[in-house]
C-alpha cells in the first residue's frame, strides 16, 4: 500500500488459496495513522501466483484495483461506560431466542469442526464469526417494527438485524461447547466469548494476532468471572475488533456517547432441544 505522500507499507501474505477456496483474508495490513487529522488517501495493490495442474507457478503480477481514503480524527476525551448485570427491557427475549440445539445451527456448527477438527477451538470460532458476519448480510426491519427472529429463521433469510445476528452467532459458539454472553447497549447487541484469566487470554489473543497476520488490537471485557473476547456481527472485520461506536484509547476500549451497557448471561438450562 501506498499512501499519497509516496510512503509504502508492504506485508507477504503467503496464503495458499485452493482453486475452490472461499477464504475471504489473506491478511491484515497494519500501519500508523498520521497524527494530524484529516483525510489521507493510499493506493492499495495486490500480487498475486496460480498454478496449473503441472504445478507450473504463473505470475500475474501486481493488481492496483483502487484508491481508497481514510480520515483520521482526534479521540474524545476518556469517558467510561457502567456495566451492569441485570434486567433490559428483552433480557429475557434474547436467552430465549438463543437455541444451539436447532438443526440448522448444528449443520453450520459441524462445518466450522470439519475445518477446524477436535473440541472447541478458537479455529471453530473464527469460522463461526466470520459466517455470520460476512454471510448473513445486514436487513433492517421494517418500518415501524421490531422483529426479534429465531436462529434458523436468520440461516434460511441469509440476513438479520445486529440482534439478529447476535443471537445467532450467540446459539452458534454456544452449539461447539463454547459459553457467550450478549452486550445491550441501547440501540446495539453484540457477542462475547469467554476466554477465561488474565494468562489464557492473553494466549488467545496472541493466537489470533498470528491467525489473523498482523499486530491488532484484541478487545475484551472483564469481570469477577474472567475475560470476554468481544465479536461484533455486525460492525467488525475480525474476532476481537472493538464493535461499533467504540474507540480504543491508551489501550483502553472505550465507548461514544453510551453511559450505560447490560450483560446478558446465557443459561444452558434455558436451551431448547
Amino acid at each position: 500500500m501506498e499512501a499519497a505522500n509516496g510512503t509504502r507499507y508492504m506485508k507477504k501474505a503467503s496464503t495458499y488459496l485452493d482453486q475452490y477456496d472461499d477464504k475471504r483474508f489473506i491478511g491484515y495490513l497494519g500501519f500508523d495513522a498520521p497524527v494530524v487529522p484529516g483525510d489521507y488517501t493510499y493506493n492499495v495493490c495486490v500480487g498475486s501466483m496460480s498454478m496449473d495442474e503441472e504445478t507450473e507457478w504463473h505470475d500475474h503480477g501486481i493488481v492496483c484495483p483502487q484508491n481508497i481514503t481514510i480520515r483520521t480524527q482526534t479521540l474524545p476525551e476518556k469517558r467510561y461506560i457502567k456495566i451492569e448485570n441485570g434486567y433490559t427491557t428483552y433480557s429475557n427475549k434474547v436467552k430465549k431466542l438463543v437455541i444451539p440445539t436447532n438443526d440448522e445451527v448444528r449443520k453450520i456448527a459441524g462445518k466450522s469442526a470439519s475445518i477446524y477438527p477436535g473440541k472447541y477451538n478458537l479455529g471453530q470460532i473464527i469460522y463461526l464469526f466470520e459466517y455470520v458476519r460476512f454471510d448473513i448480510k445486514y436487513l433492517s426491519d421494517p418500518r415501524g417494527m421490531d422483529l426479534w427472529a429465531t436462529p434458523e429463521q436468520t440461516i434460511k433469510a441469509i440476513a438479520g438485524d445486529c440482534d439478529d445476528k447476535t443471537i445467532l452467532l450467540s446459539s452458534l459458539i454456544e452449539s461447539i461447547g463454547g459459553t457467550s454472553r450478549i452486550y445491550a447497549l441501547d440501540d446495539h447487541l453484540f457477542v462475547a466469548f469467554y476466554s477465561g484469566n488474565d494468562n489464557s487470554t492473553k494466549w488467545i489473543k496472541n493466537e489470533l494476532t498470528n491467525f489473523y497476520g498482523e499486530d491488532m488490537y484484541i478487545a475484551s471485557l472483564n469481570d469477577s468471572i474472567g475475560n470476554w473476547i468481544v465479536m461484533d456481527p455486525t460492525c467488525s472485520a475480525y474476532v476481537g475488533e472493538p464493535p461499533c461506536d467504540t474507540y480504543v484509547k491508551d489501550g483502553e476500549l472505550l465507548f461514544e456517547n453510551k453511559s450505560k451497557m447490560y450483560v446478558i448471561d446465557i443459561d444452558p438450562s434455558n436451551f431448547n432441544a
